[in-house]
């Protein structure tokens, strides 16, 4: 499976825009996604450039509402989600 295959599986897209911290006290780092590594961890890469490797449950996603608000959304909530697929 490639990298693109698993990051669809999970919901996920190449360049989508992403959240994380390492510790609830921290801080909200953003960036996007880049990857998914090897061991199952997403690969992000951060606003400076700098990329880190961490496990789907610490990342949040952004969403849109039903009325077009923005917001985030656990991205282990997102492969469990059904949606429908464009048309083209």
């Amino acid at each position: 499976m490639s990298n693109v295959d698993g990051l669809t599986a999970l919901g996920l897209r190449a360049g989508e825009n992403a959240r994380w911290r390492r510790r609830d006290n921290e801080r909200w780092s953003t960036g996007r996604i880049a990857a998914l590594e090897g061991d199952g961890s997403i690969r992000l890469i951060d606003n400076k450039g700098a990329t880190v490797s961490l496990p789907v449950s610490s990342i949040e996603v952004n969403k849109f509402g039903r009325r077009g608000a923005a917001g985030w959304e656990p991205a282990s909530s997102r492969g469990a989600r059904t949606e429908q697929l464009g048309l083209l």
